[in-house]
């Protein structure tokens, strides 16, 4: 097993080798699939670290070069979206959320969060609660989108129905802050 530390050194390694070898974005058609997804993890794995280390900025540039150089990815578009949210611009995270569900309707973490973003923006909550219901009836026990689902319904005032699923998600994730 290798320390933390040590991680964190062959990551700026691979940036460093990434940066001087003009490879990742700018040489990505000419590489093989296998390197491709290499390179799209170890982008990913930077973008990670970026965020747990508060660089939501370097993580939200990374993401979006990435995304910009793979329109298609969603990997890169969802790690786009969740830097933009940790950096405080949730309006931008909709856009990247949206992106996604052009490219995969049924994206389960693309609905929960634009759903949850459109209410911390004070967007349609008409619009996040049908989100946020698509998605729990592909994942009925899930917490998160019960959550997202009660403050969608809280919002438009829907007090009983918001309360039973506010109570549904505490009762499955006791203690969690981001529920209670």
């Amino acid at each position: 097993c290798r320390s933390s530390e040590q991680f964190d050194v062959l990551l700026e390694d691979l940036a460093t080798l990434q940066s001087e070898l003009g490879v990742g974005i700018s040489c990505e058609r000419e590489m093989t699939t296998d390197a491709k997804a290499e390179f799209e993890a170890a982008d990913l794995a930077l973008a990670e670290d970026d965020l747990n280390a508060g660089r939501t900025d370097a993580a939200v540039r990374r993401m979006t070069e990435a995304a910009a150089a793979n329109p298609n990815s969603l990997s890169f578009l969802l790690m786009a979206a969740r830097a933009e949210e940790q950096s405080g611009k949730p309006k931008a995270a909709v856009g990247r959320y949206r992106t996604v569900l052009g490219i995969d309707p049924s994206n389960l973490i693309a609905l929960n969060n634009l759903a949850y973003c459109i209410i911390s923006t004070k967007g349609d909550p008409k619009e996040a609660r049908d989100l946020a219901e698509k998605a729990l009836k592909a994942v009925p026990n899930d917490a998160n989108v019960m959550h997202t689902l009660g403050v969608a319904l809280l919002r438009i005032g829907e007090l009983a129905e918001s309360q039973k699923h506010l109570e549904k998600a505490l009762e499955r994730m006791p203690g969690e802050p981001t529920i209670m």
